[in-house]
């Protein structure tokens, strides 16, 4: 990469975009914008789904790090006050002593620190996150989680609509009783539409928003794996039919469970 000069830094500074700038600045610009960005995903990845080998796969085209970097220093407040590019160039009378391409460009990277971290927060999945389409069990025809979110089934026969009923609300009445207070809590949050990280369902389950994420996951994952097992040699759909009257009857019971209780039924309605 050929080294930036000042020169560069106050090209854009009076220009207001690079992309009235000469060539020769465009290309130093946006090839420290691409390094640093670079740098700073490999850096702070570990808090998403990133895999190492696919770092540099996430880091986009060098002219795209530079809008990112720009739209950041123009737009945005430092805590002082001032538009991240003033502040930018503010950094200069307020040290004297060292290089003015030292100051900026320290000052840049630390702009790009806080933009690798904007960007990967929107872009990316954080870390632990298991995809909703990922398949539950072995086998090429097992169901995925987002398969079990409660839905209609459609039945093709009255008296076997009745028989899965029966049978879905005796699963879930096990199920239900073998559940830890956290996983109830977690389901019951997620059934009710309310946040995890929500302050009264984080203290209620004594533990913070991802692990009550995990164990709602877990949850679900575990009462489709004994659904599989127990009917492993009954058809697909018929599995997924169960499974999904599973779930709806597990939602009565939770919110059958919460009525019940004088502290959950305030803190559902309060929060």
């Amino acid at each position: 990469m050929e080294p930036v000069l000042f020169s560069d830094w106050d090209a854009w500074r009076e220009r207001c975009a690079l992309d009235l700038c000469e060539d020769q600045t465009r290309t130093r610009l946006t090839s420290f914008a691409h390094s640093r960005m670079r740098y700073f995903v490999r850096h702070h990845m570990s808090v998403t789904n990133i895999h190492w080998d696919d770092a540099n796969l996430c880091v986009p085209a060098a002219s795209e790090c530079w809008h990112h970097f720009e739209t950041h220093a123009m737009l945005s407040e430092s805590r002082q006050g001032k538009r991240y590019k003033e502040w930018l160039f503010a950094r200069l009378e307020q040290n004297t002593t060292d290089q003015p391409l030292d100051i900026v460009q320290g000052g840049a990277t630390l702009i790009m620190r806080d933009v690798v971290r904007q960007y990967l927060q929107v872009e990316f999945a954080p870390r632990g996150t298991v995809s909703m389409d990922r398949p539950i069990g072995p086998g090429p025809h097992a169901p995925t989680l987002a398969d079990l979110l409660p839905g209609e089934p459609d039945p093709t026969d009255m008296v076997s609509a009745r028989e899965y009923e029966q049978l879905a609300g005796e699963h879930a009445q096990e199920f239900f009783q073998n559940m830890s207070t956290r996983e109830r809590i977690a389901l019951l949050a997620k059934f009710e539409g309310i946040s995890l990280a929500h302050p009264r369902i984080e203290k209620a389950a004594k533990c913070r928003k991802s692990v009550l994420s995990t164990a709602a996951r877990n949850a679900v994952t575990r009462l489709a794996l004994q659904l599989q097992r127990k009917y492993r040699d009954d058809g697909a759909d018929a599995i997924m039919t169960l499974s999904i009257l599973v779930l709806q009857k597990l939602e009565k019971c939770l919110k059958s469970w919460k009525n019940s209780e004088k502290r959950l039924l305030t803190l559902f309605n309060r929060a």
